[in-house]
């Protein structure tokens, strides 16, 4: 049983928010769990956008950022969909559920615009041939919707300068637990991921400037 639920766990996720969307269609929401809704929906495309290309995004970044291989795969993949799943579903619920707390939105519309810049670090520092990885477009939607969110609450006079903080600081603190949990099943050692990160970038660097003096010659 266990075992079906780590495996499963993206479409058991996206089950569960089904369920909530269409609660929240039959019943008089407030802008703040509009909002939220229209997260929950963004965030479930960006994992199917994700999962439809799994293995382009380990062979074309993890792989050539950590150098690390033998471990990733297809099971642990859809393994580390579990607490990526937990992660959304806080994000995403407690703002629906508790909506008279305006503030409690922000955490899933940062991670829009953390998200995006994930994105373009990593296309950025795998040295990828054009500006796009899986999750790039729903990324780019969470952006324009997080920026366009956050006037809103501004303009509305909803939260308090301070709240935006809060927010980051929740959304950042479970994005670490997040990604501590994932290599867990991989490298074991969290605070090896850096050093390969920092070792992997270097080394493609290096290939793609000896590349670049092959072709001059």
């Amino acid at each position: 049983m266990i075992r079906f639920l780590r495996y499963y766990s993206l479409e058991i996720y996206t089950v569960i928010s089904m369920i909530v969307m269409a609660y929240a269609w039959v019943i008089n929401t407030d802008t703040i769990q509009a909002f939220a809704v229209i997260a929950i929906l963004l965030w479930i495309l960006h994992e199917r956008e994700e999962s439809y290309y799994p293995w382009w995004f380990a062979t074309n970044v993890i792989w050539k950022i950590t150098g690390f291989k033998d471990n990733l795969t297809p099971e642990i993949v859809r393994y580390s969909r579990v607490v990526t799943s937990i992660y959304l579903m806080v994000l995403t619920f407690v703002p629906f559920f508790c909506s008279n707390h305006a503030w409690l939105i922000i955490p899933a519309w940062c991670l829009g615009i953390f998200e995006w810049i994930v994105h373009i670090v990593f296309i950025y520092a795998a040295r990828l041939k054009k500006p796009y990885s899986p999750w790039m477009i729903t990324a780019e939607i969470e952006l324009i919707l997080s920026i366009w969110m956050f006037y809103y609450l501004i303009s509305n006079n909803l939260v308090e300068p301070i709240h935006f903080l809060y927010g980051f600081l929740i959304m950042i603190w479970w994005y670490i637990w997040v990604q501590y949990n994932e290599v867990h099943l991989v490298w074991f050692k969290y605070r090896e991921l850096p050093k390969r990160m920092k070792e992997n970038i270097k080394r493609i660097r290096a290939e793609i400037k000896a590349e670049k003096e092959n072709k001059k010659k």
